[in-house]
């Protein structure tokens, strides 16, 4: 996907020369003159398959929005906060490529991606993984499918990956879930050590990183009341335990089409 990463304060292109390092067919324009981007906009939409703001949503949305015309036609975008907390699909999120892009963008930045599209938010399974230092991705990958496909579930179920933070750098790590537009959260051997789930401590996590275990806490820790399917199962290298979340319970949203100041008519 040939993407335009935006920038138009400092702090931002900063954040933007970083992504346009490490994300393929990516061109940074990094301008803070007023009224650039009012003035080039018209050009960016047409010109690229992505965009990626890295500034306020409002901002995004005035600008692209005399422009929109179709999911099928319009680029996929993402927006960016400037202290790179969250990475958003704003438009075009599944037809498009914005979901895949936004996790792409998370995983680099170590964001929380925020995608609303209906068939990419009902995924529920995460994968927790742990492996040794330099393992490559292909073996992650392969150890990660094997137990997908030991439950019937395809790569297309899986939300998110989880691991400790010690591997935010872990080339293979990232390299793989990069690839597959899932992002990757991470947990500190603090959150993990604190936190009191069924899953088996592990001595040799606790002997060599201080922790008391990685893939399965870590899987339960990054879902909702989510519940392990697979324990950790160690291949090789690379340690993989799986846990689907439970839905999320439905809010109903009173109706206040019969009601006065909060009292039925």
């Amino acid at each position: 996907m040939k993407c335009a990463v935006i920038a138009i304060t400092e702090s931002a292109r900063i954040t933007s020369a970083f992504i346009e390092e490490n994300l393929p067919v990516c061109r940074l324009y990094f301008h803070k003159e007023k009224g650039w981007l009012t003035s080039n906009i018209s050009r960016l939409f047409r010109e690229y398959e992505g965009l990626i703001f890295i500034m306020a949503a409002g901002i995004v949305v005035r600008m692209i929005a005399p422009y929109v015309e179709s999911k099928f036609r319009d680029p996929a975008v993402v927006v960016v906060d400037d202290a790179c907390r969250y990475a958003i699909s704003l438009l075009s999120g599944h037809e498009g490529g914005a979901n895949v892009l936004t996790s792409r963008i998370a995983t680099l930045l170590n964001a929380i991606p925020v995608i609303t599209t209906s068939s990419d938010a009902h995924r529920d399974i995460i994968a927790g993984i742990g492996c040794r230092r330099n393992t490559p991705a292909h073996e992650i990958e392969a150890a990660v499918a094997s137990c997908l496909k030991k439950h019937g579930i395809g790569w297309d179920h899986v939300r998110t990956a989880a691991t400790i933070e010690l591997k935010q750098n872990e080339p293979g790590l990232l390299e793989l879930f990069f690839t597959k537009g899932i992002p990757v959260c991470f947990f500190s051997i603090e959150d993990i050590n604190n936190f009191d789930g069924p899953y088996d401590i592990s001595q040799t996590a606790v002997n060599r990183l201080g922790v008391k275990a990685v893939a399965a806490p870590c899987a339960l820790m990054a879902g909702y009341k989510a519940e392990l399917i697979q324990p950790k199962k160690v291949i090789g290298n690379v340690t993989v335990a799986l846990a689907r979340e439970k839905p999320r319970p439905h809010i109903p949203v009173p109706d206040k089409r019969n009601t006065i100041d909060g009292g039925e008519i």
